[in-house]
């Protein structure tokens, strides 16, 4: 069992990418609480219940998996993205996030020059695409280790969750251009499509490229922008495997998950 302690590299920014004042103890971890318009920096002592536990020795096992993007213009940090490790290549490491995070169209229409991928020792590192599926909004990136010991893939379930009302997940991601990985629980809603997402919770509508007809797992859960492409795990007989990513996310209260296989991670790292 993972050691209850929060990753020894990290540092926690509020939303705004300032340092919070007060650092997590021992055993808590930075959160982003359902229905909560706060800027970061809320901390929770997950060594109370079995299920507390349960999610910080997640946390501490797959840090070093999550990777967090950052999208520069001119020099300035403008926006973030998250992602996960999934395979590691001899020489590379492959790492799943969302289309939407690393395509020439979001660079494009942000004036992007810049993406950075940054792994849980803080080193920045040039990311390479490897493999997109833009229909469910899915890519693949790869980068270069310095060391050996960078990269920690994860993995992912071997068939679509089926989630009932109730059903508890859980999510690392960082909130906007946070720089910090954050804390985000929740439980199953419904699913929906992709198009009527974007009608429900006003979110973009679909690039012309991505299946607005597939299917999205609603979740009630404060998972922000900059979540995107985080890795979603559900309490359970197999835990560690994660069972999608974050595809979009309102402020307060509304997580939307893409549903990942190991079969379709296979197809995006091969």
């Amino acid at each position: 069992m993972a050691e209850i302690s929060m990753h020894k590299s990290d540092t926690v920014n509020d939303i705004g990418g300032n340092r919070c004042p007060k650092q997590p103890a021992a055993g808590e971890l930075p959160v982003m609480e359902l229905g909560q318009m706060d800027p970061g920096c809320n901390f929770k002592d997950f060594t109370g219940t079995d299920d507390d536990k349960q999610v910080l020795n997640l946390y501490n096992l797959t840090r070093p998996s999550t990777v967090l993007f950052e999208l520069k213009s001119q020099g300035q940090t403008i926006g973030g993205g998250t992602g996960v490790m999934v395979k590691d290549d001899g020489g590379s490491c492959k790492i799943l996030t969302d289309n939407h995070v690393v395509s020439d169209a979001t660079r494009k229409k942000h004036n992007i020059d810049e993406i950075k991928a940054v792994t849980a020792d803080g080193t920045a590192y040039d990311i390479t695409l490897h493999k997109a599926k833009p229909e469910k909004d899915l890519a693949v990136v790869s980068i270069k280790p310095k060391s050996d010991d960078i990269c920690h893939p994860i993995e992912f379930v071997d068939s679509e969750k089926q989630f009932q009302p109730g059903d508890k997940a859980i999510t690392f991601g960082q909130p906007y251009s946070s720089g910090s990985v954050y804390v985000s629980e929740g439980t199953y809603s419904s699913s929906l499509t992709r198009l009527d997402a974007s009608r429900q919770l006003r979110a973009e509508k679909p690039p012309a490229d991505d299946d607005g007809s597939r299917k999205l797992d609603r979740f009630n859960m404060r998972a922000i922008r900059g979540y995107s492409g985080g890795a979603v795990y559900a309490p359970g007989q197999n835990p560690e495997k994660a069972v999608g990513v974050v595809d979009m996310a309102d402020d307060m209260s509304t997580m939307l998950m893409t549903p990942v296989t190991a079969a379709e991670v296979k197809d995006l790292t091969d």
